[in-house]
C-alpha cells in the first residue's frame, strides 16, 4: 500500500494539468490516516485567505508522552508541485518506522511528534502558480513574507497562511523544521538573508545534521546565502532567528528521487537536537541588497 500511495501522488503532481490539486491533497491524507489510523490525525492550522483550511497530518507513536515536536512544510510555492509527495512519501515512511521496532529510528522516533503540511499555499497549488493571492487578491511570495533581520522596515505576514503557520509552530512549541521546494538539488540551512557573515553561532552543528541527512540523496550542503542566493523574509531564518527552532530547506531536484528525497528529511530529524537552540541571536553586519543578482533559481 505505501508503494502504491508513492506512485499515485507522483503521477498526480507530475500532470501539468489539474482542476483542484488540492483535493487530491486530501484524499491522499484521508488515505494516509485510513491505513494507520492509530497513529494519525488530520488538522487544520486554520482558513487562509480564500477561505480554505490548511490542513496538516499529526502523526505520532500513540502510547508515547513528552514528544518532540517537529515540522514538515511543503508548497510555500505553489509551482513547485513536487514538493508535496516528498511530504507524503515522509508521512510514510515516518509510520513505517514506528511500525517496526526494529528499525534503528525506532527508540528516537518513538518520542517525536510529527506535524506534515503537504501544500501551504493551496491557491498556487491549484493554479501552479508560485505566489499567492492575499483577501484582497494581490499576489504575495510566501517563502518572503516573514520578518527578516537584515530588513526592519518591511511588511510581514501579508498573507493569513504565514501568519497561521507561525502561530500554529508556537503553540505546538516546534523543534525541528523542514521546508521542501524545487528544483536544485541542495540541503540548505541559515543565514540566507543579506548578512555579511552567513554562519549562524550553529553553524558547526547544522553542518553535521546535514552531512548525516544527505546521505540519502548526495545533495550539496550550506548556507542557503552561500549555497543558492541570499533572500529576505523566509521562513527558516526567520524561525531560526524568531524561536531557536532547527530548520532546514529541502530544495529537490529537477528530476528527483521522492523515496531518498523524503529518506533524507528521515535522517535529519534523526539527528536534530531535542531542544531548540539557545544561540540563534543574528549579531553579525547586514549588508546592501545587490541590485544585479541574478538566482540560479527561486526557492
Amino acid at each position: 500500500m505505501h508503494n502504491f500511495l508513492l506512485l499515485l501522488s507522483v503521477l498526480i503532481f507530475s500532470l501539468q494539468v489539474k482542476a483542484n490539486r488540492y483535493d487530491d491533497i486530501i484524499h491522499q491524507m484521508l488515505l494516509i490516516k485510513k491505513h494507520s489510523p492509530s497513529f494519525v490525525n488530520i488538522v487544520s492550522i486554520g482558513k487562509n485567505d480564500q477561505d480554505q483550511n490548511i490542513l496538516a497530518l499529526k502523526i505520532e507513536f500513540p502510547i508515547q508522552k513528552n514528544k518532540v515536536d517537529q515540522l514538515v512544510v511543503a508548497a510555500h510555492h505553489g509551482n513547485e508541485s513536487l514538493s508535496v509527495p516528498v511530504s507524503l512519501e515522509f508521512a510514510g515512511q515516518v509510520l513505517q518506522i514506528f511500525k517496526n521496532t526494529e528499525h534503528p529510528f525506532h527508540s528516537s522516533f518513538k518520542n517525536k511528534r510529527f506535524h506534515i503540511i503537504p501544500a501551504l499555499n493551496i491557491s498556487g497549488i491549484n493554479n501552479n502558480r508560485r505566489e499567492e493571492y492575499d483577501i484582497e487578491g494581490i499576489s504575495h511570495d510566501p517563502n518572503r513574507d516573514y520578518p527578516d533581520a537584515c530588513n526592519k522596515t518591511k511588511k510581514n505576514f501579508k498573507l493569513k497562511s504565514t501568519s497561521l503557520l507561525t502561530r500554529y509552530i508556537y503553540n505546538n512549541n516546534i523543534v525541528s523544521a523542514a521546508t521542501v521546494h524545487g528544483y536544485i538539488g541542495t540541503l540548505t540551512f541559515p543565514w540566507g538573508m543579506f548578512t555579511k557573515n552567513t554562519h549562524t553561532h550553529d553553524h558547526q552543528t547544522y553542518l553535521n545534521i546535514s552531512q548525516f541527512a544527505v546521505k540519502a540523496n548526495s545533495y550539496q550542503i550550506g548556507t542557503h546565502a552561500d549555497q543558492i542566493y541570499p533572500a529576505e523574509g523566509s521562513f527558516e531564518d526567520y524561525m531560526y532567528l524568531e524561536f531557536g527552532i532547527w530548520t532546514v530547506l529541502l530544495e529537490i531536484d529537477h528530476n528527483p528521487n521522492i523515496s531518498k528525497d523524503a529518506h533524507s528529511l528521515i535522517r535529519y530529524f534523526y539527528a536534530s537536537p531535542n531542544t531548540r537552540s539557545k544561540q540563534h541571536q543574528h549579531t553579525a553586519n547586514c549588508k546592501s541588497i545587490r541590485k544585479n543578482y541574478t538566482p540560479m533559481s527561486r526557492p
